[in-house]
């Protein structure tokens, strides 16, 4: 049968003390807003509006005097005879105005010819043309009749802005002034509640999907500009807190009166803002305001911005007049229409099936966390709005989305102003600020998808790794790690080469064997810039380091070294090094060369003899410079008219996407209330923009070339705006001062000579300074240990402040932020040596989780508490990742990752090839040089396997109870509690369960327990709180459990859409054969009763009658049963990555979750019933039935995620119900 409607429930109205007062204009009285219309009709006001001033209220003024609104212009004219008879004489004089009076009305005449016909056909012609140009020159009335002008004296609390501070932010056809500036005012208002009810969020897709909808249906661009006025509106102002007044608002922000609401709440809300707060030292314990804006923060899945709070005081810098300067300082003006009016070349030709499945895709991609702009549009809205209630109606907002891609891409996108406008933080970084922009979300993945379809690769350097670059900062990392390691092998060649040996040879070694790749100098090169006496090729391809032939002198300097071996044999480790070191196959750099120390009789010839007892001076290495660049401001101060000639030249597909964006200032706001500011961005990039490396990298790519033939340099990189290159060149830093002038530079980019560094290789080498890039450390082992050692130090000031939280709030901030803090430095840094820091680190991070156990742990000796520490939480573990067990893993993958993109850029040098810097080649160097782009292993896999070796070791030597339960502990349900946030009262674990739980993972007793049961007395065992019959607590604890469990399950199956019930009537089968027993059980009952969907009367088929049951493994009546099953052979045709045990003991979990849902089936058909009862058993520890996993499926077949959140619920009250019936057990 059809789902019956139900009507529709009327809406509160809402309160007097919210409602917004105006006054008439004749009559002078007080009127709330939403009664002004009844007012002007019910009274004698009517008569005196005219036709213009009841458009001035949004109003229409009828032919019989009353007015109406523009959406209530049926239902007036079903009750006004003057409205109708007047709309019929306008719509007959309006279609016979647009007929042509010589087609329809022409005199006959009986003397026409041919000729006369086709000049009247003609005519005809010519005039429908002019009356379809007519038409299409008139004004269509406004869609929406709010659209009135923003006065100052309607803002008490917020900065006004004139219509000439507006002019900037509006040219090049950018929208509407009256819109603008009503938009601005959604800075003010607070963004949506992230854990908004699921009924809130389809109301506000609805409302979204509807102005969508229009959005798509019109092309007159002043009504695409109020439609999407309307639609960033919604998130801020359509959201409420209550399902019916959400409902009002979205009503009000699609097809209402938008702006009074705007303002009403505006007016409210600003006088709430607290001004910010100074940012003073950190405390070693939050303060109580600390402490509830973690909590929120947490609760609204925001893991980031609480381990912020958490981490000291907060990063933004209070708006001072300072640093309100300092910010405007920090955007300069630049010229005005950088582009010009040029249309420039065309977009690329993008579908709109490819642009929607790229949507897809950066949608699924798209970080939860990720701050909203000032429309408040989040992720979890952004991802209501693609999804309807509905699934049969199309999802509108996805196709304005496409279309956004589109009329971006081409520059021709409405309401550019609006889109443009970011909110600015000023971030303390020491003493100075760095200003970040937070566009809108629309924008940000309009621009993804726009960097995901248009290719760029091609507009950038090879050795430009800012954009596209999956690696990231670990590629230039990694290149200046093997430049210092090649100089660090030939420093200790050459002073072991000079101690008591011939000079003659370390002469020739240094001479032949240490030559490195040249660079091409501009001398070199003839006028096509192709280097004299080479085949022509191109510029860029003349500008790369070109590797010199050196088989014939390798076999010279080995000849030697056979000589230097066998007076070395005192030192044989020092000859070793020197001869892997010779055999090298990749370019050296001549000693002498670049070097005005050294003289030419320096180099002796291979046959020059020494006494053996005469000591020479160390041979050092030539001198190479290392240039760390920085660039004052460089993205706010990247001249856009220079980059304009960048893009239009390099990168030409996106020089639409480019003016769209920068070609007219945007908008960026501060602060709120009285102390909002208004920023004006006409110079520069926005950091924040998805777009802005791009655009940055292009820019730069153009000085490059030129950078690397002025500067000399035989190796450069290019991290945006971060630049390093290797150099002999003694004044590099005056090539770089000409490069980027202090006044009148070209691009706009100015070098920070304070911050720009200089180092010597040689002293690098010699251990005496370190080089610090990117968050990484390169240099000898004692410096690295510094420099470990303060990052590991920095982290005690976050613990400390951690432990003023409750313990699951400890836990999560723990795993998800606190521990992560150095993780990348595992990858980007050499921590061969540092076992002991890594140990260390490792050490004070469990120490909050021994706390919170109130164990202490020594994980040196106790390797399996460290092992479950580690371990992810698929694994059974509590994800708290250990540096020492995966620093190997991660240092791999980012080595081969980097070396194998550093191959393709320098082919010929062999610093860049596995294994030692100028290793000797192999057959696999050769291999990889072959196929530069093969397929390496990823941290992820690498460390799966160092998992699964740990957990074999964890696992190995338990005995069979401990098996099966920590079996049933690493169940996926079973450790789904750790992905609970804790929010409201179902997903919150307080202290005492949070430190049960982690108790039992770790295999330790309850919390102040003798070795006995305080209920029956016998010595506990693992899991005797599941059999123990002596409890007290024991029945009221499972059966609240029970009954928990089961509104879940009641709950996901109305959430999937289906009618459910919970404890139903069994009906049983009139039968006169049966047993009177089973005849009286009329009063029996299942657990829940699920009908299908969109019924009302008929059942599902397959769970019908479900009943649910918990099942404790490690009864003293399964214990026969378990040992059976965990002793039976495996099965030898099934694969599995588990470890033997954990498979044993899932068998046995297996065995008794069969064993109870036969006695269930047994227990039913003993019943006669209508319909079958089906069981659905899950252990105690959270392991799941077969027919447990058919059933959750089932329910959350095409609901998303309704499926996990489902697991997540079980686990929090099977943890919940093992930590009470463990503190039930305590003496």
């Amino acid at each position: 049968m059809p789902k019956t409607k139900l009507p529709k429930p009327k809406l509160p109205k809402p309160k007097r003390q919210d409602q917004q007062h105006l006054q008439c204009e004749f009559c002078e009285k007080d009127i709330v807003a939403t009664g002004l219309l009844r007012h002007i009709n019910d009274g004698d006001c009517y008569e005196l509006h005219t036709t213009d001033s009841a458009k001035r209220l949004g109003f229409i003024k009828c032919a019989c005097g009353h007015l109406h609104t523009k959406f209530g212009t049926t239902r007036h004219l079903k009750n006004c005879i003057a409205g109708r008879a007047a709309a019929t004489k306008a719509a007959i004089e309006d279609d016979q105005a647009d007929r042509p009076d010589d087609l329809y009305f022409r005199e006959e005449n009986d003397d026409e010819g041919p000729e006369d016909r086709e000049n009247v056909n003609e005519n005809a012609a010519a005039a429908a043309r002019a009356n379809n140009q007519r038409r299409a020159a008139r004004q269509p009335p406004p869609v929406f009749p709010f659209a009135y002008h923003l006065e100052p004296e309607h803002l008490q609390h917020v900065p006004y802005l004139s219509d000439e501070e507006l002019a900037k932010y509006l040219e090049n056809d950018s929208g509407s002034a009256i819109t603008f500036r009503w938009y601005l005012l959604l800075h003010q208002l607070s963004n949506p509640d992230p854990n908004t009810h699921k009924r809130i969020r389809q109301i506000m897709s609805e409302a979204a999907n509807h102005l969508a909808q229009k959005f798509l249906d019109t092309n007159d661009r002043t009504q695409l500009d109020e439609l999407l006025f309307r639609f960033l509106c919604l998130p801020k102002v359509g959201w409420a807190r209550s399902a019916a007044d959400a409902q009002e608002r979205c009503n009000i922000v699609t097809s209402g009166d938008v702006r009074s609401l705007l303002l009403r709440l505006v007016d409210t809300r600003s006088k709430r803002h607290v001004p910010s707060s100074v940012a003073g030292d950190a405390t070693l314990d939050l303060n109580p305001n600390e402490v509830n804006l973690t909590l929120k923060h947490v609760s609204g899945r925001a893991i980031r911005k609480a381990g912020q709070v958490v981490a000291g005081p907060r990063a933004s810098a209070q708006l001072t007049q300072a640093v309100v300067d300092e910010m405007k300082a920090k955007h300069p003006v630049g010229r005005a229409n950088p582009c010009g009016n040029d249309a420039g070349p065309l977009p690329p030709r993008l579908r709109a099936d490819e642009i929607g499945q790229m949507l897809d895709l950066v949608t699924q991609q798209m970080d939860l966390q990720t701050a909203p702009g000032i429309d408040g549009m989040d992720p979890y809205v952004f991802k209501s709005f693609l999804v309807r209630s509905n699934d049969r109606h199309p999802t509108y907002f996805r196709s304005m989305l496409v279309k956004l891609v589109l009329t971006a891409s081409n520059d021709t996108v409405v309401g550019g102003a609006m889109l443009r406008t970011s909110r600015s933080t000023p971030i303390e970084q020491g003493p100075k600020v760095r200003p970040i922009a937070c566009g809108t979300l629309l924008v940000r993945v309009i621009s993804k998808v726009f960097l995901k379809l248009v290719p760029h690769t091609e507009a950038l350097l090879p050795n430009q790794f800012g954009v596209g670059n999956k690696g990231g900062c670990e590629t230039p990392i990694a290149m200046m790690q093997r430049v210092y390691e090649d100089h660090l092998r030939r420093s200790l060649i050459s002073s072991s080469s000079t101690k008591g040996t011939s000079s003659a040879a370390a002469s020739a070694f240094d001479a032949h064997a240490h030559q490195r790749t040249q660079p091409v100098r501009e001398e070199d090169l003839d006028d096509d810039g192709n280097p004299h006496g080479s085949e022509p090729a191109s510029t860029r391809s003349s500008r790369r380091l070109t590797p010199l032939p050196l088989r014939e002198q390798l076999e010279v300097a080995m000849q030697d070294l056979k000589a230097l071996e066998a007076n070395t044999a005192t030192r044989p480790r020092l000859a070793r090094q020197a001869k892997s070191a010779s055999v090298s196959m990749a370019p050296q750099v001549s000693a002498n060369d670049g070097d005005p120390d050294r003289s030419e009789e320096s180099d002796a010839s291979p046959t020059s003899k020494v006494s053996d007892n005469v000591r020479t001076p160390p041979v050092k290495p030539s001198d190479t410079f290392i240039v760390l660049m920085d660039l004052k401001n460089a993205f706010n101060s990247a001249d856009r008219f220079a980059t304009t000639r960048a893009i239009y030249q390099h990168c030409p597909k996106a020089y639409r996407f480019w003016k769209f964006g920068y070609n007219t200032a945007s908008m960026l706001i501060m602060g709120y209330g009285d102390e909002t500011h208004y920023l004006s961005s006409s110079q520069g990039l926005r950091q924040g923009d998805p777009c802005g490396p791009l655009y940055f990298s292009v820019l730069i790519r153009t000085l490059l070339p030129e950078l690397l033939v002025d500067t000399e340099a035989e190796l450069m990189s290019a991290y945006l705006d971060d630049i390093w290159l290797a150099t002999k060149n003694r004044n590099v830093l005056d090539v770089l001062k000409a490069a980027f002038p202090a006044k009148n530079s070209p691009t706009g980019l100015v070098l920070h000579e304070d911050k720009t560094r200089v180092l010597s290789l040689n002293e690098l080498a010699e251990g005496k300074i370190g080089c610090e890039m990117l968050g990484s450390f390169i240099g000898s082992l004692e410096l690295r240990r510094k420099f470990l050692n303060t990052k590991i130090d920095a982290l005690n000031l976050p613990l400390s402040r951690l432990r003023s939280l409750p313990f699951h709030h400890q836990f999560i901030l723990l795993r998800d932020s606190i521990s992560k803090k150095v993780l990348h430095l595992l990858r980007c840094m050499d921590t061969t040596g540092l076992d002991s820091e890594l140990s260390r680190l490792d050490a004070i991070l469990w120490q909050v989780l021994s706390d919170i156990q109130d164990v202490q742990f020594d994980f040196e000796v106790n390797e399996k508490a460290a092992i479950l520490n580690h371990l992810p939480r698929k694994l059974g573990g509590f994800g708290v990742t250990s540096h020492l067990f995966i620093r190997d893993a991660a240092r791999e993958a980012c080595m081969s990752s980097a070396l194998q993109q550093l191959r393709t850029v320098f082919p010929g040098d062999r610093r860049f090839c596995e294994g030692p810097p100028n290793a000797q080649p192999t057959f696999e160097d050769d291999l990889a040089s072959a196929n530069p782009i093969a397929d390496l292993p990823t941290q992820k896999e690498l460390v799966s396997k160092v998992n699964e070796d740990l957990l074999a070791r964890y696992v190995a030597g338990f005995p069979t109870r401990i098996g099966i339960f920590t079996a049933d502990c690493a169940s996926n349900t079973g450790t789904a509690w750790q992905q609970a946030v804790p929010r409201g009262q179902h997903r919150y674990l307080n202290d005492q369960q949070m430190r049960e739980i982690i108790r039992a993972r770790n295999l330790v007793g309850p919390t102040h327990n003798s070795d006995t049961c305080a209920g029956c007395g016998q010595v506990q065992r693992f899991g005797h709180e599941d059999s123990c019959q002596s409890n007290p607590y024991r029945t009221r604890i499972k059966t609240s459990s029970h009954d928990y469990i089961r509104d879940i399950l009641l709950k996901a199956a109305r959430d999937a859409g289906r009618r459910a019930e919970a404890e139903p009537v069994l009906s049983v089968r009139n039968n006169q054969d049966q047993n009177a027993v089973f005849q009286n059980n009329l009063q029996r009952r299942a657990d829940i009763k699920i009908f299908m969907a969109n019924s009302d009367t008929v059942l599902d088929p397959r769970f019908g009658l479900v009943d649910l049951k918990t099942s404790g493994v490690l009864t003293n009546h399964t214990d026969e049963l378990t040992r059976t099953a965990f002793d039976a052979p495996l099965d030898p045709t099934r694969t599995d990555k588990h470890p033997e045990n954990l498979r044993r003991g899932w068998n046995a979990i297996a065995a008794v979750l069969e064993s109870t849902v036969h006695k269930s089936n047994t227990h039913y058909q003993k019943l006669n019933l209508e319909h079958p009862v089906v069981p659905i058993v899950i252990s105690a520890g959270g392991t799941l039935h077969k027919a447990t996993h058919k059933f959750l499926k089932h329910l959350g077949m095409g609901q998303g995620n309704l499926y996990s959140e489902t697991i997540i619920d079980i686990s929090v009250a099977l943890a919940r119900r093992r930590a009470e019936l463990r503190l039930a057990c305590q003496a």
